[in-house]
């Protein structure tokens, strides 16, 4: 005979396989990351494009950090790319990046998430529902 807490953890699994991909944030180890109000998109109470999309604030920090490493970086030597950039930090795990620095040197676009480490990674604002993690790096 299953317990109360069994049968609240198979229900939960089974729930969590019916979230369509979209509602996939970033992964870590194949755990998904949810984006945060997952829940109410699919209760139908948000569009998906309210728990995807960028805030007016986090836009205008993007812009003012990004204006910011170009007039201090020479783009012949960095790449600075944003927009979530997809990537890979090991198997299973991604990361989408608000803004990169990449050495161009090191890198080459093929249309895909990259597996090619950005020198440096800034996140201005996350979007993701992290109430089932104890670190970032769970």
């Amino acid at each position: 005979m299953r317990t109360l807490k069994e049968t609240k953890k198979e229900s939960k699994k089974k729930i969590k396989k019916q979230i369509p991909e979209a509602l996939i944030y970033e992964k870590v180890k194949g755990k998904p990351i949810y984006y945060r109000n997952y829940e109410k998109v699919l209760k139908g109470e948000l569009p998906l494009e309210a728990v995807m999309g960028s805030s007016d604030i986090q836009a205008y920090l993007v812009a003012l950090i990004v204006a910011l490493l170009y007039s201090k970086l020479d783009p012949k030597e960095y790449l600075v790319l944003t927009n979530e950039v997809g990537f890979y930090t090991s198997k299973n795990s991604y990361r989408l990046l608000d803004i990169a620095v990449f050495e161009r040197k090191n890198f080459k676009f093929e249309g895909r998430y990259t597996k090619i480490p950005p020198k440096v990674a800034i996140e201005i604002d996350t979007k993701a529902d992290l109430s089932g993690y104890q670190s970032v790096e769970d």
